[in-house]
């Protein structure tokens, strides 16, 4: 089938497993403030950042690479992010904002938290993992630190099991992120 790219393509899924040993489930998955690392802040969205989303995922380079981001992406998908996407309880979806000059990057998501029914970890909770970031914090290390800072919270905070991530067969640099969090191939899903 043609992606979105108007080429064949596929979606490769690779998945993480936390030992059985280090697993706490507390019942919030969102974190009390922000979740800082060494170069970022993950914080909640807001309305001024309305604007700088949409000019993010504007960006085709970025949305071609997105499962559910539309292009062209207005304001309006901007606005309904943040008001709706953003506040579900279901989910974690957090800005992802660079320290050294305050500004908004990209946004990193734990979503779909659900039973593990799948064998890896039975009894267990799973989550999709995703992440965008804007063109310019492309190969710094940004989506590697956001994910790992977010993984790692949602071990400690969510008592998950597994996390899963999918990535269009041609975004080497998703599937770099990906191998260097520890995710393990697991399915491919053609387009």
């Amino acid at each position: 089938m043609w992606g979105k790219r108007g080429r064949v393509t596929e979606r490769l899924v690779r998945q993480f497993v936390r030992p059985r040993a280090r697993l706490c489930a507390l019942a919030s998955p969102r974190p009390r403030r922000m979740i800082a690392t060494a170069r970022l802040k993950l914080r909640k969205f807001v309305a001024a950042d309305v604007p700088r989303v949409a000019a993010i995922c504007s960006d085709y380079a970025v949305s071609s690479m997105c499962r559910v981001v539309p292009h062209p992406y207005t304001e309006a998908d901007a606005i309904n992010f943040v008001k709706e996407i953003c506040t579900a309880m279901d989910s974690l979806v957090l800005a992802i904002v660079s320290l050294a000059d305050n500004k908004l990057i990209g946004c990193i998501s734990l979503e779909d938290f659900r039973p593990d029914f799948t064998g890896s970890s039975p009894g267990g909770t799973v989550a999709n993992l995703g992440y965008y970031l804007a063109v310019e914090a492309w190969g710094f290390g940004y989506a590697t630190e956001a994910a790992s800072a977010v993984i790692d919270h949602a071990f400690r905070s969510r008592g998950l099991s597994a996390i899963e991530s999918g990535y269009w067969a041609e975004n080497a640099r998703s599937a770099g992120v990906q191998a260097k969090l520890g995710l393990l191939p697991v399915r491919r899903e053609p387009l």
